[in-house]
C-alpha cells in the first residue's frame, strides 16, 4: 500500500508534572514510523520513549514548546508515548503512526515571534510522495488551519494556561518546498512550529501499483 498515516493520539497535562503518557497503536503492518510532536514550558530533561525505546535526540525543534521525535520500525501494537521532563509545569503530546513509511528525513523549524497570529514553516522534501507532518504551539485559545490542503489530524486546548496545539499533514508528491502554516488566535511571542518528513517505502509502494495491474 502507499505510505498511509495508521493512527494518531495526543494528551496534555496542567499540573507540576514530569511525565505525560499516552497510548497509540503503530499497528503491525511492516516499514512503520511513528512522529511524535511534544513541548512543554523548559527544555531541561525533555526525553521521549516508545513502549520503553529511546526516540533519541529531536529530529525538528523550535524551542522548548514545541519539538518532533521520531522512530522507525517501532513495537508493533498498541503501546505507550511516554514524554518525561524534568522541570515541567504543562506538558502536552501529538503522536501520529504511519505504515508502508520509508525513514524521517528532511526536517524544518521556525518559531514566528511577537505580532505573528499566522504561524509556518517552510520544508524542502527529499524525496516524492513524501508525507510532510507538523506540529504547531500557540500561547492562544485555539489554533486553526490556514491552508486547506493541508489534512488536520488532531488538535486540542489548553484552557488552564491558555495554550492550544495542532498536528496536520501534507503530501508531497514532488519533491521540493512547502510551506506548512497556521493561524493563531492571538499574537505572542510563544508561537512555535516545527516540520518533518516522513519518506514513502519505495518497495511498498512498487508491490502496490503491480497488484493493481498499474
Amino acid at each position: 500500500m502507499p505510505l498511509a498515516r495508521f493512527s494518531q493520539a495526543q494528551a496534555f497535562d496542567e499540573a507540576s508534572i514530569t511525565s505525560l503518557t499516552f497510548a497509540v497503536s503503530s499497528g503491525t503492518n511492516a516499514n512503520r514510523v511513528i512522529v511524535v510532536g511534544v513541548g512543554s514550558n523548559s527544555l531541561t530533561g525533555q526525553a521521549v520513549s516508545y513502549q520503553g525505546t529511546d526516540m533519541g535526540a529531536a529530529k525538528a525543534s523550535s524551542g522548548s514548546r514545541n519539538q518532533i521525535f521520531s522512530l522507525n520500525d517501532p513495537t508493533t501494537g498498541s503501546n505507550d508515548v511516554v514524554f518525561s521532563q524534568t522541570n515541567a509545569t504543562f506538558m502536552w503530546g501529538s503522536a501520529a503512526t504511519y505504515q508502508d513509511a520509508g525513514t524521517t528525513s528532511a526536517t524544518a523549524t521556525t518559531s514566528a515571534g511577537s505580532g505573528d497570529t499566522d504561524i509556518s514553516v517552510s520544508i524542502t522534501t527529499n524525496n516524492n510522495n513524501s508525507m510532510i507532518f507538523d506540529f504547531a504551539v500557540a500561547n492562544a485559545a485555539n489554533v486553526t488551519l490556514n491552508d486547506s490542503s493541508q489534512t488536520l489530524i488532531q488538535k486540542q486546548e489548553i484552557p488552564t494556561n491558555d495554550f492550544a496545539t495542532g498536528s496536520s499533514q501534507f503530501l508531497q508528491v514532488t519533491a521540493g518546498a512547502r510551506t506548512m502554516t497556521w493561524a493563531a488566535s492571538v499574537n505572542t511571542d510563544f508561537d512555535r512550529i516545527s516540520a518533518i518528513e516522513v519518506t514513502e517505502d519505495v518497495a511498498a509502494a512498487a508491490n502496490h501499483w503491480l497488484l493493481m495491474g498499474v
